[in-house]
């Protein structure tokens, strides 16, 4: 066997065994919980079979890839949010969605891994434009469904250093690991938001 197919069955087995464990997990079971975790499985499969042919060793993150889309999810609307729905595999209503990711979210967060084990920081945050005007609900919804930090900054003014603030905060929630998410030149005094 392969190293690449022996990376690509550990990544689809870890896949499957969190999203089955969380969707069996005792006390925080509500049926909006069950709705995500549900659509996350359908998600994670499909990914997982687009992606399984490419050249290479195969690492992916099904659960951060929704887990942002679905914060971008809860701005969309018409066919934007019915198409992001079906492919994401996410639940009937937006209130539904968003009602179970943040009990889902906070129990993976609160999982204490044994020593030697790995383990999972969830970090999400919202850099919108400071004079910008975002919807409040959309807003509120993903500080408190998502957890997400919200850092007003200016891409007009101070772009490069706006750049780098985030990176540094990405730096920082990583434990060094991705030191530069966005390139030089990734943003400009056009951007309104970036959701990280």
């Amino acid at each position: 066997m392969n190293k690449r197919l022996i990376i690509t069955v550990l990544v689809y087995v870890i896949g499957l065994l969190i999203f089955c464990g969380l969707a069996v997990a005792g006390a925080g079971e509500t049926p909006a919980r069950h709705e995500v975790v549900k659509g996350n499985t359908g998600f994670a499969l499909d990914l997982y079979h687009g992606l399984k042919n490419e050249k290479g060793n195969l690492f992916f993150s099904p659960f951060s890839i929704s887990t942002a889309l679905a914060m971008t999810y809860g701005g969309a609307a018409g066919n934007t949010a019915k198409e992001m729905a079906v492919v994401l595999h996410f639940p009937g209503s937006p209130a539904t969605l968003h009602l179970g990711f943040g009990p889902l979210l906070n129990e993976m967060d609160a999982r204490d891994p044994a020593p030697g084990s790995v383990r999972l920081a969830l970090a999400n945050s919202l850099w919108p434009q400071q004079d910008y005007r975002f919807r409040k609900q959309y807003i509120d919804m993903v500080k408190t469904s998502y957890d997400s930090g919200v850092f007003p900054v200016d891409y007009v003014k101070a772009t490069e250093k706006t750049r780098l603030k985030i990176n540094r905060w990405v730096e920082k929630k990583t434990e060094k690991k991705i030191p530069e998410l966005l390139k030089r030149g990734l943003l400009d005094t056009l951007t309104r938001m970036v959701l990280v």
